[in-house]
């Protein structure tokens, strides 16, 4: 048992945030998820999940001396809970969309893409310092993908990413 990571990935059309999640995330990403995800081998923990990375971006399960770039923000009031809980359901070939959902079940918190790529991608803790930006989610971030989202959205201060996690 551990700390999972759920990410929504959300764009601003027309003046309303909407799930991209099927054209946004990698193909296998439910498969693959982002908690096993490739590590830095920098990051020397014994860790099944990606703890590091957990901390610099939302400050769960670890603290980095600077702060996390985006802890503690909530749920936007916007999100497209609806398009999140269709994108799950359409994966997991479920019937019905659960009007409800969240992603994850607490430490919610979001991040536009612009201020994601522009962090420095490094976690301090207690004078060890992690590269991750040589990782599967910073490359991700980064990547042809994500960039075919932003530039069809109209650049990164319009995709965000809204973030929770269970454990």
């Amino acid at each position: 048992m551990g700390c999972d990571i759920h990410i929504e990935v959300e764009a601003l059309w027309e003046g309303r945030w909407v799930n991209v999640n099927i054209v946004a995330l990698p193909p296998n990403y439910y498969r693959m998820h982002p908690n096993y995800m490739e590590r830095e081998r920098s990051d020397p923990r014994p860790m099944d999940r990606w703890y590091s990375l957990f901390a610099r971006l939302a400050g769960v399960r670890g603290w980095d001396d600077r702060g996390a770039i985006a802890a503690g923000r909530g749920l936007p009031p916007d999100w497209d809970q609806i398009g999140a809980a269709h994108a799950w359901a359409v994966f997991w070939d479920d019937e019905k969309a659960d009007p409800k959902y969240e992603p994850g079940d607490h430490s919610f918190t979001w991040a536009t893409v612009e201020e994601l790529q522009a962090a420095d991608w490094t976690h301090h803790d207690e004078g060890q310092v992690v590269d991750l930006s040589h990782g599967s989610f910073v490359r991700w971030l980064r990547g042809p993908r994500l960039a075919r989202v932003v530039e069809a959205a109209g650049g990164p201060m319009r995709v965000r990413l809204v973030i929770g996690f269970d454990s």
